[in-house]
């Protein structure tokens, strides 16, 4: 084979790889810390292929599914015997700097959609809103119902003390020594601003 043959169709199977392995046209989930983003970070809602955010630090595990309207909804599951008192040791979502800033001193409000799990439902959940170590609401309990209902956090995170870090919303289902899950549709933080 020629080189003028060889060379040009080297480059074109070369360019065809990395044009796959890129994946141009693949639906990209979001990852990473909420932010504000060009909304602003007073009113911030994670709801839809955003519940992919979520993350876990170990125990538990979480899964985003559908629901009976095909709306995505994150499942999370924690077994019998997992304690943690830290959320980011189980499930949590991770705020951005710009939410940090925005939210600290204010009066935030944290709206959580949820229901008992379809399997392993259950009874109650816990959240907690956490700006850093000795700075936290602390796991507030929620009894919870078949049906997706409004669950409300009130907390006022401690001011910026200049060291650079996120905030953390943490989520768990109440065990009674089984496993337990709770699914949740949407979560909805705001900040007053006094």
């Amino acid at each position: 084979m020629s080189d003028y043959i060889f060379f040009p169709i080297t480059f074109i199977v070369g360019a065809l790889c990395v044009y796959i392995a890129m994946q141009p046209f693949a639906e990209r989930l979001p990852t990473g810390p909420v932010s504000g983003g060009s909304d602003g970070a007073m009113n911030i809602v994670v709801d839809g292929s955003d519940l992919y955010r979520f993350r876990t630090g170990g125990p538990g595990g979480i899964d985003v599914l559908q629901d009976e309207a095909g709306e995505p909804i994150l499942r999370v599951m924690r077994r019998a015997g997992e304690t943690y008192d830290d959320p980011r040791m189980g499930a949590h979502l991770i705020l951005a700097q710009d939410v940090e800033f925005a939210f600290q001193s204010n009066a935030v409000q944290v709206e959580i959609v949820a229901r008992s799990g379809q399997e392993f439902g259950a009874r109650a959940f816990e959240a907690n809103y956490f700006a850093k170590p000795g700075a936290e609401s602390g796991w507030r309990s929620y009894e919870l119902t078949n049906e997706f209902k409004t669950y409300v956090l009130n907390w006022r995170p401690p001011r910026y003390s200049g060291v650079n870090g996120y905030d953390y919303l943490g989520v768990r289902p109440e065990i009674l020594g089984k496993r337990r899950a709770v699914e949740i549709r949407s979560i909805r933080l705001s900040a007053s601003g006094s």
